[in-house]
C-alpha cells in the first residue's frame, strides 16, 4: 500500500487494520440495518487467514441470487509452535514433536517437559532441562484467530483421539486447554507469553515467531521428516502445497471452504499452512465509486506484482505460484465487475507523457524517504549475505560480538605499535583496524534500521 501511494501522482490513500480475520470477514460481510435485510459492508474490501465460511458464502449468495464473493489467494505462510525451554536449541538437536505429542501437551495429558513419551522422541531432551519434571505452560489464544483454527483442525485431523472434533473451529475461550494455561490474545501477547515463563510453549504465525527470535519446534510432517517452518520457507516447500490444494478450482467464485494447505505432503513441507486471501464482491459497483474501483483493481493486480509483493518474503511469507497467480489476474479482470469508466494502470518502463498521468502507478516515481529506506536495505542485505555462511556469520549479534573482540585486539596491537614495544610497526595491522572500526558501525547501524524498522510496523 506504501508502494502504491508513492508511485501514484493522484493523492491517494490506502489504509488497513490489523484486527484479525474474524473482524476482517464480520465487516467484509457487514451487518443489516432496520430497514433492509440486506448487509451493509463497512470496507472496499477484506482480508483474512481463511476463507469464508459456507454459511457466510450462502448467505451473502442467497442475498443476491448467485455467488458474490471472490477469493484471491496471494502469499502463503505457516502458522508454527515456539517455546522457552532454556538450554534447548533451535533447529536440529532442538525440540522434535509429533502432532499427537501436540496435541496431548495442549489438552494437558502430557504436563512435564521429561515425559516418557516427549524423551522417546529427544533422547537428549533430559540433559538440557534445567530440573527433572520440569513443568510444561500451555499459551494459547482466546479470540477467534485463524492461528488456533489452523492448529485445532491440523491437531484433530492428525489425532483425532487426543484432539476430538469438538475442539476445532471454536474461540480459544470455548477451548478445554491445558491446566494452568495462558491466555494470550494477539501476536505481540503471546509471544510476551512464551517469554514471560520459561518452560512455555505456544503458537503463533511463522514469520512473527522468526522476526521475534523465539525459538521454534521441529514438527513431523506428512513424510516423516522432523522440519520447522523456517526450514521449510528457506527450501521452497511452502508454495508447492498452494498448487497442491487449488489443483480442482475452477473459478475463484466459488466457496472456498474446503481448502486447506494442511498435512500437504513433500520432503520440506511444513504441515500447518495456510492461505491468506482478499475477499471481494463481485457486484463492486454497487459499492465502490467509480474513481475508487479504479484503484481497487491496480491494488489487487499489484498482490500478484512481483515488485510489490515480494516484499512479502521479508516476513515470511511466499508468494502463490504462478498458476494460482493466472487464475487470480484472470478472476480481477473477468470476475469482478469493476468500471472501465475511470482506469489505472501501471507505467511500463518509460511512457513518454503518459507515465506522468494521474491515474498511473509508476515505479519510476519515487520519494526521498522511500529511496534512502532502499539504499540502506541494499547495504544491510549485503552484509547480511557473507561468501560462507557458518553458525558465527549467520548470527548479526554474533558477528558483532566477533568484531568488537577483533577491534579490541587490533587496539592493544596498535598501543604495542604506537608504545614502541614491538620491533618493526605492521601497517596492515592498522589497516585490518580501520577496516573492523567500518565494519562494525555497519553492523550497528544494520541493528538499530531493524529495530526502528519493527518500531514503525508495529505502530
Amino acid at each position: 500500500m506504501s508502494k502504491i501511494q508513492d508511485q501514484s501522482h493522484a493523492f491517494t490513500r490506502l489504509t488497513y487494520r490489523a484486527v484479525g480475520s474474524g473482524t476482517g470477514q464480520t465487516e467484509f460481510i457487514g451487518v443489516s440495518d432496520d430497514n433492509s435485510q440486506t448487509p451493509n459492508p463497512v470496507n472496499d474490501f477484506g482480508s483474512g487467514d481463511i476463507p469464508l465460511s459456507l454459511d457466510d458464502y450462502k448467505e451473502l449468495e442467497d442475498i443476491n441470487n448467485s455467488s458474490t464473493v471472490v477469493h484471491l489467494p496471494f502469499v502463503v505462510s505457516g502458522v508454527s509452535f515456539f517455546h522457552s525451554v532454556p538450554g534447548v536449541p533451535q533447529g536440529k538437536g532442538g525440540l522434535n514433536l509429533t502432532s499427537c505429542l501436540l496435541a496431548r501437551i495442549f489438552n494437558g495429558d502430557i504436563s512435564t517437559w521429561d515425559d516418557e513419551y516427549i524423551l522417546a522422541e529427544n533422547p537428549n531432551l533430559l540433559s538440557m532441562l534445567p530440573t527433572r519434571d520440569f513443568p510444561i505452560t500451555v499459551a494459547h489464544r482466546v479470540e477467534g484467530s485463524s492461528s488456533t483454527k489452523s492448529i485445532t483442525q491440523y491437531l484433530n485431523l492428525k489425532c483425532a483421539v487426543h484432539w476430538p472434533a469438538d475442539m476445532v473451529n471454536k474461540m480459544g475461550s470455548q477451548i478445554t486447554w491445558a491446566s494452568g494455561s495462558l491466555s494470550c490474545d494477539s501476536s505481540g501477547e503471546m509471544t510476551s507469553c512464551i517469554r514471560g515463563k520459561e518452560g512455555t510453549i505456544g503458537y503463533i504465525d511463522a514469520g512473527h515467531g522468526w522476526d521475534e527470535g523465539l525459538t521454534e519446534i521441529e514438527l513431523q510432517n506428512n513424510d516423516g521428516y522432523f522440519v520447522s517452518s523456517l526450514d521449510s520457507f528457506n527450501s521452497g516447500g511452502t508454495g508447492v502445497a498452494a498448487t497442491v490444494a487449488m489443483k480442482d478450482v475452477v473459478s475463484f467464485d466459488e466457496s472456498f471452504h474446503d481448502i486447506s494447505l494442511l498435512d500437504q505432503t513433500g520432503e520440506d513441507t511444513w504441515p500447518i499452512l495456510v492461505m491468506s486471501y482478499v475477499y471481494v464482491r463481485k457486484n463492486i459497483n454497487e459499492y465502490v465509486t467509480a474513481s475508487n474501483q479504479g484503484l481497487l483493481s491496480i491494488f489487487l493486480q499489484a498482490l500478484y506484482e512481483p515488485r510489490y509483493i515480494d516484499e512479502c518474503k521479508n516476513f515470511g511469507f511466499t508468494p502463490v505460484p504462478l498458476d494460482v497467480k493466472q487464475k487470480a489476474l484472470y478472476s480481477i479482470q473477468n470476475e469482478i465487475a469493476f468500471s472501465t469508466e475511470d482506469p489505472w494502470s501501471f507505467e511500463v518502463g518509460i511512457e513518454k507523457i503518459d507515465g506522468q498521468g494521474a491515474k498511473k502507478i509508476s515505479p519510476k516515481r519515487r520519494s526521498y524517504g522511500e529511496y534512502e529506506r532502499s539504499k540502506l536495505s541494499g547495504d544491510v542485505n549485503a552484509l547480511m549475505t557473507p561468501e560462507e555462511t557458518t553458525e558465527e556469520t549467520a548470527d548479526p549479534l554474533l558477528q558483532i560480538a566477533a568484531l568488537s573482540q577483533r577491534i579490541d585486539e587490533l587496539e592493544l596491537r596498535n598501543a604495542e605499535l604506537s608504545n614502541g614495544t614491538t620491533e618493526t610497526e605492521d601497517s596492515s595491522d592498522k589497516t585490518a583496524l580501520g577496516f573492523a572500526v567500518i565494519s562494525f558501525v555497519f553492523w550497528c547501524v544494520a541493528i538499530l534500521y531493524f529495530a526502528v524498522t519493527k518500531l514503525f510496523l508495529n505502530m
